[in-house]
């Protein structure tokens, strides 16, 4: 599952690591957990075909999310995630990545900021 490669690529990048250890989840954080912190979910995936059927290839979105209890914080984890992934593909069978997005975001009831990057990432 690409999401198992995702997290085992990210929790043992340095500069992440220098920012939120091992706090990396799928989806949801822990409730209480310490800040800062990424939370990682596919948008979507596409499965790339040919003429002769399924190629083997897929390519879906994911989208990682730094959050942080200021919004230099968040953006600074959001920025190692982007490094991170620019540097993935030759790795764990990832043959490209492609940044498609970042999406700043406060969130009122927590007063946690948000910065979301979308990859889409083609992998084997």
């Amino acid at each position: 599952m690409i999401e198992e490669r995702l997290y085992g690529y990210l929790s043992g990048y340095a500069g992440l690591i220098a920012l939120v250890a091992d706090r990396i989840y799928p989806l949801v954080a822990p409730q209480d957990v310490e800040k800062p912190y990424c939370v990682y979910m596919q948008v979507s995936n596409t499965r790339i075909h040919s003429h002769s059927g399924y190629s083997g290839l897929q390519r879906p979105r994911m989208q990682v999310s730094g959050i942080a209890e200021t919004y230099p914080e968040a953006k600074a984890v959001a920025d190692q995630v982007t490094a991170a992934l620019e540097a993935w593909p030759g790795a764990d069978n990832v043959k490209a990545a492609f940044f498609q997005n970042e999406t700043d975001l406060y969130e009122e009831e927590t007063g946690l900021f948000i910065v979301s990057v979308d990859f889409f990432i083609w992998h084997g």
